[in-house]
């Protein structure tokens, strides 16, 4: 039974956007001081996301998790307990990024940073941000590289050839709200 609630959108979440603007959404910037994505901050309400304009798509993954997809952007917002819990950057061709007929790549920047892009390397990152907390290249098909920054986990993915194809930033455990 509760196999199939996991399935189906849950009714009691809704578009925290539903009179916003139709989705002109730029990529936001991310801050590592503040912490936060463009004017959202990690642990900020659902509802804040709406001076992002409608996403193309809302989720509800599981019950408390809900997923929104900013396509046209290449960028998707997770928020679990209705709180910001992960921003994800669509950044080059992967097997696990959502399904949208308009899904877009993204190039996200830091805050008075570089852009990051699909010809992104390893190298860059370790250049840009010194060297990852860990390395996983246990899995053929992409190498993990997890950099640790003011209470974030910056988790890069590259593909088989080395180049940056996401970029996912969410909490370390227990530190952020």
């Amino acid at each position: 039974m509760n196999f199939f609630r996991g399935l189906f959108p849950n009714p009691s979440i809704k578009d925290p956007t539903p009179d916003g603007p139709a989705s002109t959404v730029v990529v936001p910037d991310v801050c590592f001081e503040t912490p936060a994505i463009g004017q959202l901050r990690f642990g900020a309400p659902l509802g804040d996301a709406r001076y992002l304009g409608k996403p193309d798509s809302v989720r509800t993954l599981r019950p408390g998790y809900v997923e929104l997809l900013y396509a046209k952007a290449g960028f998707q917002l997770d928020f679990e307990d209705e709180r910001l819990a992960c921003v994800a950057f669509h950044i080059g061709p992967d097997s696990s990024q959502p399904r949208s007929d308009g899904l877009k790549y993204s190039s996200p920047w830091r805050r008075g940073g570089p852009r990051f892009s699909s010809a992104t390397t390893r190298d860059d990152l370790i250049r840009e941000l010194g060297e990852p907390e860990s390395v996983d290249d246990s899995d053929l098909d992409e190498v993990i590289v997890n950099f640790f920054t003011n209470g974030l986990v910056l988790e890069f993915e590259l593909n088989q050839t080395g180049v940056l194809k996401r970029w996912n930033i969410y909490p370390e455990e227990g530190v952020l709200p």
